[in-house]
């Protein structure tokens, strides 16, 4: 993890009760140093642990990290890989009636084959999440970017809910993993835990 990483995150972590338990034992593996690069002999930084903004657009890192992280969680960046209970399909595991209600037209097969498109109805449905619950994406908060997470898993009433303190929404409505859980997968995948 570099420096810059390692800044991200810990920024990151008070946001998350999650991640401020990561943090506490990437501390204690480091000797309390709280760099990686303490192990080389240069002094480690001074990082400071406050609410920060991680600016999110379609051409940023951290836009990208969300992306990358939903598609792992969702496929294992797995293309054409379909769901054979759910229906769900492709890179984002997008159902296809929500496809459909995105604007799709096409052919499911002719959409599982290409990843460009994929990518495309991925943005289109973020932005649509995140201008319903409120989030400006060009400059939001690692939470929020949390909130998205569960919108793309459990809609955005169940982020909703998690917004408004309820931790375990769609506890058995979602193959044993609630939204928030889903979430802070994806929290810990875009930070590399």
């Amino acid at each position: 993890m570099t420096n810059l990483e390692f800044s991200s995150f810990c920024k990151f972590a008070q946001q998350s009760s999650l991640a401020s338990s990561l943090i506490l034992k990437y501390n204690k593996a480091f000797g309390g140093g709280g760099s990686p690069m303490s192990r080389t002999g240069s002094s480690p930084r001074t990082v400071s642990y406050g609410p920060t903004k991680m600016p999110i657009s379609s051409s940023g890192t951290t836009y990208n990290r969300y992306v990358s992280s939903i598609q792992t969680q969702e496929s294992a960046g797995k293309m054409n890989v379909r769901n054979k209970t759910s229906g769900a399909m492709g890179l984002y595991q997008f159902m296809p009636k929500t496809l459909r209600g995105l604007g799709y037209k096409g052919d499911f097969n002719t959409f599982l084959n290409n990843p460009s498109l994929q990518n495309k109805y991925m943005d289109i449905f973020t932005r649509q999440n995140a201008k319903s619950l409120g989030i400006n994406i060009g400059n939001m908060t690692s939470q929020q970017a949390g909130y998205l997470a569960a919108a793309h898993y459990g809609g955005v009433g169940g982020a909703r809910k998690i917004m408004k303190g309820n931790r375990q929404y769609g506890n058995t409505n979602f193959h044993g993993k609630t939204p928030y859980g889903y979430m802070n997968d994806v929290l810990k995948r875009m930070y590399g835990r």
